[in-house]
């Protein structure tokens, strides 16, 4: 899965709505539920800021926490050994991948 293909899907996932038209740069033109400015706006570069992380993170439940919590933890554990740096020090798209398998969507295309 690309980096704009978990994008997409935690932007859908948060709350952002696909507009029906591009922007002047061909660009697509999103907005979100809970309401924006006047003006369409693209959703945020989940796999490239923590503080994007850092939002979808604040949307999870405890069930989803837990499970993400798994899946993180899994990922830098080769069955012997914990690389702790790695997990505490995983990057933001390290962080959206496991965020949307801890939510079950790795297997939607982002349309």
């Amino acid at each position: 899965m690309t980096d704009d293909e978990i994008n997409i899907i935690l932007a859908k996932w948060a709350g952002w709505k696909r507009c029906d038209f591009t922007g002047a740069n061909n660009d697509e033109e999103w907005w979100h539920k809970d309401g924006c400015p006047s003006w369409f706006r693209n959703t945020p570069r989940y796999t490239t800021s923590l503080n994007a992380v850092a939002q979808i993170e604040a949307k999870l439940t405890e069930e989803q926490w837990q499970e993400y919590r798994r899946v993180m933890f899994n990922a830098f554990f080769d069955g012997k050994t914990l690389d702790l740096r790695g997990l505490i020090s995983a990057t933001a798209a390290q962080k959206c991948q496991a965020i949307v398998r801890a939510l079950g969507l790795d297997g939607e295309g982002a349309e």
